[in-house]
């Protein structure tokens, strides 16, 4: 079987060329179409993205004042921190040369008395230097014992024991020095 073709060469190549055109515009739209459908699907994002970034910056904003906020406050809890060990200082040094006095009046005997009383602080502890004088070597003997036997006496240290008798009585003069350390 023979096959004859009516339609001139010419009509056919026209055809031709209309369905390739047909086609091309048809993958070309196709391609402008996913070319502003990825566009735009781009602009939403970045829009987001910026969003984002926005609130994020203004949280940041937000926590950097509160982070001064809390500086503030730091600084200001130190400076009380401070003044409060100052006070409490002061309080804890407040009676110690007071109670000092009361344990020495304390712990004399009758015939002992202070030429000179010198306090030298040394941290929690006082350094004391006494003159004393007493009528005889029992009273001197009396006081070193009740100061041997207390806690609060360290480093206790006698210097020479002189005697006097020009007022007809027989008068010791020494020099001592210790540690008191007050114990609350």
């Amino acid at each position: 079987m023979i096959t004859i073709n009516l339609i001139p060469q010419y009509y056919l190549d026209q055809e031709r060329k209309r369905t390739l055109l047909r086609l091309g515009t048809l993958v070309a739209g196709i391609l402008l179409a996913l070319f502003f459908a990825s566009g735009g699907l781009l602009t939403i994002q970045s829009r987001s993205v910026e969003k984002n970034l926005r609130a994020t910056e203004s949280e940041i904003s937000r926590y950097e004042e509160i982070a001064k906020q809390i500086d503030a406050l730091k600084s200001k809890k130190s400076q009380i921190e401070a003044k409060i060990a100052v006070v409490e200082k002061l309080l804890a040094d407040r009676f110690i040369y007071p109670k000092l006095l009361e344990f020495l009046t304390r712990s004399l005997s009758s015939p002992l008395w202070f030429s000179s009383l010198g306090a030298q602080k040394n941290g929690n502890v006082l350094q004391i230097q006494i003159q004393a004088s007493s009528l005889g070597l029992n009273g001197v003997i009396d006081w070193l014992t009740k100061l041997e036997t207390e806690q609060k006496i360290t480093a206790m240290n006698l210097g020479t024991i002189t005697n006097n008798a020009s007022t007809g009585e027989a008068v010791s003069n020494f020099q001592i020095s210790f540690q008191y350390q007050p114990q609350d």
